[in-house]
């Protein structure tokens, strides 16, 4: 195979010298005479002069005769990044698995696993039995006291709406009983005689009179009506109220 890939370099006979055909030429020469350090040394010189695919395989088979099979498989995946379509790959491809295989034959072994210590827990120390508890007995509650009904009377409530609506009535009628008596306005009388003329009529003055009166007598009537009805939320009796537990209270 060796010879087979490099013939290119030996078809024009032989070569001038230290050219990269040269070298090429003379480190298969060497690598059929066993002399597998020249033969790499040139054979590398060569391809730094004239980077042919053809010597990356060559380098890798003096790697391979060396036993630099890490050096092998490099330089063949080399030669077969940029030859993918030579009539040897499938070749090539094989010596790349060797060298794989030769790498991992030379691998250190993996160390033994440490075996797994499980701690075993210490025993527990012997525990004196627990005294037993003395168990606290609440003593009954009281009874609670009577319960009372706080609730305003009706009858409260109903007088201090009277009350209010007293106040309301009478705060009207004397709002309209001043507003009348405000418009009236006196003068003397032009026939003499000591007597008063008024801007309005004596009956509506009249009226607004009364109508003042009848507010003030609301206003007090309201103010009774306001007392009475504190008064009787303040002393009318409390009526017992039956509990939770179905107990009247008194």
């Amino acid at each position: 195979m060796l010879v087979t890939l490099f013939s290119l370099f030996i078809l024009a006979g032989e070569p001038p010298a230290e050219s990269g055909a040269a070298l090429a030429h003379r480190s298969m020469v060497e690598y059929d005479a066993g002399e597998f350090d020249k033969a790499l040394a040139d054979a590398t010189r060569a391809y730094e002069l004239d980077p042919r695919p053809e010597l990356l395989f060559n380098l890798g088979q003096c790697h391979r005769a060396l036993g630099h099979w890490q050096q092998a498989e490099f330089f063949y995946r080399g030669f077969l990044r940029q030859r993918p379509d030579s009539e040897a790959r499938a070749k090539v491809e094989k010596l790349v698995d060797k060298m794989v295989a030769k790498q991992q034959e030379l691998a250190p072994p993996a160390p033994p696993a440490e075996p797994l210590i499980v701690p075993v827990p210490a025993p527990l120390p012997d525990v004196a039995p627990l005294a037993p508890v003395a168990t606290i007995v609440a003593p009954p509650s009281k009874p609670a006291g009577p319960s009372w009904d706080k609730r305003i009377p009706t009858g409260a409530w109903w007088v201090a709406g009277a009350s209010l609506g007293c106040f309301i009535a009478g705060g009207a009628l004397g709002a309209a009983a001043t507003v009348t008596q405000s418009g009236d306005h006196t003068s003397p009388d032009p026939a003499g005689g000591g007597l008063v003329d008024h801007s309005i009529s004596l009956a509506t003055l009249h009226r607004a009179n009364i109508e003042a009166e009848t507010a003030d007598g609301l206003l007090i009537a309201g103010g009774i009506l306001a007392v009475g009805a504190i008064a009787w939320a303040l002393i009318a009796p409390r009526h017992p109220v039956l509990s939770a537990e179905g107990v009247l209270h008194f």
